[in-house]
Order: C-alpha cells, then sequence, then structure tokens
C-alpha cells in the first residue's frame, strides 16, 4: 500500500502492516532499507553497478542478509517468491529479521563513530604527508 505523510511514530506503526519491502530501483533506499530492517522487515533488493543503485543490497549485505540480494531482475522476482514463501512458511519473521540485524552491528552506533573517527585520522594523515612532502 501507499502511505502519505503521518507522524514519525504513525510512520514507523506501518512497518507493523508489512511483511515484505521490495526495493526500488534503479536507486535503491538507503534510509528506507535501514529503517525496514530495524522494524524486522525484510527488504529484496536489486544491485547495480553504482553507488546509489547498490546502497540498498550494501546495507542488506552487511547487515547479514545477502541472500535478499539479487543481481538480475529475474533474480530479484525469484528472490522476491522465495522471501513472501519463507515469510508465509513462518521461516522468516520480524523477530527474527530485527535480531539478526541488531547481531550484524549494522546499528552500532558507537562502533560507527569509532570507524568513522579513524577513517577521518588516516585520511587528515596521507593529506598532511603528500602536502609536506
Amino acid at each position: 500500500s501507499i502511505e502519505g505523510n503521518a507522524a514519525r511514530r504513525d510512520y514507523f506503526e506501518a512497518y507493523n502492516h508489512v511483511d515484505i519491502i521490495l526495493d526500488t530501483f534503479p536507486y535503491m533506499g538507503a534510509t528506507t532499507t535501514a529503517e525496514a530492517l530495524a522494524m524486522g522487515v525484510p527488504v529484496v533488493s536489486l544491485k547495480g553497478n553504482h553507488l546509489f543503485a547498490s546502497l540498498g543490497a550494501t546495507l542488506l549485505i552487511h547487515g547479514g542478509f545477502p541472500d535478499l540480494v539479487s543481481t538480475d531482475a529475474g533474480g530479484y522476482v525469484d528472490c522476491a517468491v522465495r522471501t513472501a514463501n519463507r515469510i508465509a512458511r513462518g521461516e522468516l519473521t520480524k523477530q527474527m529479521v530485527r535480531e539478526k540485524a541488531d547481531a550484524s552491528g549494522l546499528f552500532d552506533g558507537e562502533k560507527f563513530a569509532g570507524k568513522f573517527a579513524r577513517s577521518l585520522r588516516d585520511m587528515i594523515s596521507i593529506v598532511e604527508r603528500e602536502a609536506g612532502g
């Protein structure tokens, strides 16, 4: 279904009425994919060949869901059907998706901040070396 504008709480409540999300293409979701995983909703994504065409797939892979990523349109459809069947059989639940996403570290802000800070320090060191030498 298509939802209209909603308060943030109502927006997240709507995920309780969604079984599966089919990522858009050629430009994939990033925020929506992360929010869906946090709410326990699996997302099926078609990985493209540039940054904005692979954001959803990247989140899914690093979130522990490489089986929800396809590299061609036929695979995307097959993956969506396979995922819907797993949900219908109770083999994939919202609780399972939430737990797996949490365990992946995808939502670990402290870990991310540490890695981001190290990356910035590394970049500054490279720039300083190149400027000085």
